[in-house]
């Protein structure tokens, strides 16, 4: 059977047992979700029929997107499950109130409240025999199990309200009558408690369901690997534990490999994750699965603009484009540029952005993109969203007023109404019928920005949604985002439950021929980054309150730090936090202590006689690498140097190295990492030199580069802080990724990162309360 044959079975097949359970379980939404509860409960039969022989089975079900229904169905569900696997005692107490003569109390009535509740009871009791005097037991070996959830899980709705519910389960941990048992308050370390003070009467609990919430994690987290195995001694006989995070929250895969998967494990199992396959009892499910799931239609389309003729009108200005330093930001404004007036604006943009006017390398795209857009791209997009009232055009904060206004001259009509928004607005959710993500938004496992154009789109309930992504202008990044998405998805996606049942199996992904963007990782970075941050109120256990943008904070989670945005912060009171830009401050204080020498050393090194500059040449704004340069190309030819430098992996075009050598055109440095180092190593400068110093404060302390010296900043703390030590093996691939930093903090060796760990002053502060501008009435 083909995996999709293997999901339509987890979802449709029912055992004898499931469809008696949903008879008794009265609950409105059963219909709507039988194919959740159908799957869930083929999953726990078959973990619990794979239990492990070493110790406690340990599974970790992640469930995004879900109705706001879903978690009390499946606890309600799974109540049921576990009481009729084992119903001697409900049986023998539906016997006596369904068999008989039914006796209406003396001086009232069968049509009196008491009196229809009686005979409601005994149609309940009778439904009750009718489906499971005859059944064998299918779950169960006989032990009981435990349910943790919250009190609000257990009181329902009223149309949902189940008079006969609080006869399944017992609330006494130490209760023999009850094959089921259920608490919202207690952790295991308190059971933990009641065990030792009652030796003499353990219960068998063989199967445990924690539902996890965001904010009781000290509770969910107490049920540990370590701490089930301690309950055990005390011969509980816990075989199987099933951990439900279930949420309404959209599908995003790196917030859910990052701050779900590799958290919730860590906290559990008291272990690292590093590996997609170090844990194989972690179960979740692709957006689409979730979608068939619930019965749901996909409202998300996708657009790629392509075209046959791409490589012919992009080379070129690529090679332009590959030396700018806001390459990602120009290529965002230039995918917009699809008027005469767009691209006036676009052209001034650049000219702005290099000092210098390059409209005959622009020109030949930008005319080509026109008649494109008129061909095709505009019709398309039409396409999608003409039979609908409001459509919103999401794009870049900060971006030029001209290039919303020609969308809406574009798609508004008499009775259509466009409206342009941005990243921000687009997550905290818009009203409009149709959204459109009309700009390329790039993600990575580093910083997980969202949203963004690989996650479905977080749209409301009837809404529909339309990603465009633009080959034309992003398809380096979109190649590379695609290739390292697919991977960490496949990855997420792993588990021994899927590989079994689903028939999941790696896939071999094929890397991309062109050059790799991780050099560029934290320019990307920047230009995709909210900065107008949603804004919140932090009050402190000091009583200090204060006022900040919702950006990442540093947090310790018992084991090791952790880095998380705020706002995906699985917030609790008493919590105790830091502020990274705090952090990132320190580093860049003493980084711009230590570049204050390089900048004075400038004057000096470019005196040198070896380098043999005229007066003038020392003094220009020119940088000495370009006259070195210069002087190389001059001696043995324009192919013969740019092979020497780029021997095997050409990053660039030869058009594009040539723009190296014109004084005209303002560069302090190549952008990309990899170009830089293969430059200076060409012109005798080794890395980590006092030239290849100076070079980078001038780069990163340049005014527009503000932003990115705090990423990149903030992007080695998110290396080293949870890391416990770092070790020689890891210091190579840390000094790669981090190399312009850690070279301007003169830091060679893993000790000398670990030392700069234990300067950093971390004073994490414990935080009362956290109030979103967004919640505000």
């Amino acid at each position: 059977m083909s995996t999709r044959d293997n999901y339509q079975n987890l979802i449709n097949h029912e055992t004898e047992l499931f469809r008696a359970v949903c008879e008794m379980m009265l609950h409105t939404r059963v219909s709507d979700g039988s194919r959740f509860l159908c799957a869930m409960n083929n999953i726990v039969d078959h973990c619990c029929a794979n239990e492990n022989k070493g110790g406690v089975n340990y599974q970790i079900i992640y469930l995004p997107t879900c109705p706001e229904w879903a978690r009390e169905l499946l606890v309600r569900f799974l109540i049921h499950k576990t009481s009729f696997a084992n119903p001697s005692r409900l049986l023998s107490l539906a016997k006596n109130k369904a068999r008989g003569p039914l006796v209406i109390p003396e001086g009232l009535t069968s049509k009196s409240k008491q009196g229809k509740q009686l005979c409601a009871d005994r149609e309940y009791y009778k439904k009750l025999l009718k489906l499971f005097e005859q059944k064998s037991q299918t779950f169960s070996s006989g032990g009981k199990s435990l349910f943790v959830v919250q009190e609000k899980d257990i009181i329902t709705r009223k149309q949902d309200k189940n008079p006969w519910l609080d006869q399944l389960y017992t609330t006494d941990i130490i209760c023999n009558d009850h094959n089921t048992i259920v608490t919202n308050n207690l952790s295991a370390y308190d059971i933990e408690t009641l065990f030792r003070k009652n030796r003499d009467n353990i219960p068998n609990i063989e199967n445990l369901f924690v539902f996890h919430s965001q904010n009781r994690g000290k509770i969910s987290f107490s049920y540990n690997l370590d701490q089930l195995e301690r309950l055990n001694q005390y011969g509980v006989g816990i075989k199987n534990c099933f951990v439900f995070y279930i949420t309404e929250l959209p599908f995003r895969l790196y917030y859910a490999k990052e701050n779900v998967k590799a958290l919730l494990v860590a906290n559990l199992l008291n272990r690292e994750i590093k590996r997609f396959d170090d844990f194989g009892g972690f179960i979740t499910f692709s957006p689409d699965e979730l979608d068939l799931m619930f019965q749901r239609e996909n409202l998300c389309y996708k657009y790629i603009i392509d075209s046959d003729e791409r490589e012919i009108f992009t080379t070129e200005i690529n090679t332009y484009f590959d030396e700018l330093s806001h390459n990602y930001r120009i290529k965002n404004a230039l995918s917009l540029a699809f008027t005469l007036e767009t691209q006036r604006c676009f052209i001034k943009e650049c000219e702005s952005e290099t000092g210098s006017s390059q409209q005959g390398i622009i020109t030949p795209f930008l005319n080509y993109y026109l008649r494109l857009w008129d061909d095709e791209i505009a019709f398309r997009i039409l396409e999608q969203i003409e039979n609908y009232h409001s459509v919103a055009f999401v794009l870049p904060p900060g971006i030029d007023k001209v290039y919303g206004d020609a969308i809406q001259k574009c798609f508004s009509s008499e009775s259509r109404r466009i409206s342009i928004k941005d990243f921000n607005q687009l997550r905290d959710g818009l009203n409009e019928d149709f959204v459109v993500l009309f700009s390329f938004r790039y993600t990575d496992n580093r910083y997980k920005t969202y949203p963004n154009s690989f996650d479905p789109l977080p749209l409301k309930k009837g809404q529909r949604g339309l990603t465009v992504i633009n080959r034309l202008t992003h398809n380096r990044y979109y190649e590379w985002n695609k290739y390292f998405y697919d991977k960490d998805f496949n990855g997420l996606l792993y588990s021994s439950f899927r590989k079994d049942v689903i028939g999941w199996s790696k896939r071999v992904l094929q890397r991309p021929i062109m050059p790799d963007i991780m050099n560029d990782i934290d320019e990307a970075e920047v230009d995709a980054r909210e900065y107008l941050a949603e804004r919140c109120t932090i009050v402190f256990e000091s009583g200090k309150t204060k006022r900040l943008a919702a950006d990442r904070v540093l947090y310790y989670d018992g084991h090791h730090y952790c880095i998380s945005s705020l706002k995906e912060l699985s917030f609790e009171e008493g919590m105790k936090i830091q502020l990274l830009d705090e952090l990132v401050d320190q580093i860049k204080d003493n980084l711009i202590k230590k570049t204050e020498s390089n900048l004075k050393s400038e004057s000096s090194i470019r005196r040198d006689p070896a380098y043999g500059l005229t007066e003038e040449q020392i003094n220009s704004d020119v940088e000495l690498w370009k006259y070195l340069l210069k002087r190389k190309e001059e001696e043995i030819g324009m192919e013969a140097t740019y092979n020497a430098i780029f021997p095997n992996n050409q990053e660039i075009s030869i058009r594009g190295f040539e723009r190296w050598l014109d004084f005209d055109y303002p560069m302090i440095l190549p952008r990309s990492r990899k170009s830089q180092n293969s430059l200076l190593k060409f012109l005798g400068f080794t890395i980590g030199s006092p030239y290849h110093r100076v070079i980078l404060t001038k780069k990163l302390l340049k005014n527009s580069n503000t932003r990115l010296l705090n990423s990149q900043i903030e992007s080695l703390l998110q290396s080293i802080l949870i890391i416990n030590k770092v070790d020689d093996d890891m210091f190579g691939e840390l000094f790669e990724e981090h190399s312009e930093i850690l070279n301007l903090l003169e830091i060679n060796t893993a000790s000398e990162i670990n030392i700069l760990v234990q300067l950093l002053d971390i004073n994490l502060k414990t935080v009362k309360s956290i109030k979103y501008d967004s919640e505000k009435a």
